[in-house]
């Protein structure tokens, strides 16, 4: 499997009780250690953040930032 399947694994079994344990319940079945899932994860979700990023920068300029929630969701401050 390539570090994106192994990911988008991880994504799809997130239900487990916490991240660290689905991470380590995949890496003993592919055969790498848990922190090498860990990072490739990691290193997934900050690629998501600089997309959304880049979407809101563009969407920013292009219509102003009123109308950026109706393009990506604002997670609540509570």
């Amino acid at each position: 499997m390539k570090a994106k399947q192994l990911v988008h694994l991880l994504l799809e079994v997130e239900k487990a009780p916490s991240t660290w344990a689905t991470v380590t319940a995949i890496a003993a079945k592919i055969g790498c250690t848990p922190e090498v899932l860990r990072v490739w994860y990691q290193k997934y979700l900050d690629q998501q953040n600089l997309i959304k990023s880049r979407i809101y920068l563009t969407h920013k300029v292009l219509y102003g930032a009123e109308a950026i929630g109706a393009i990506l969701p604002i997670a609540s401050s509570t």
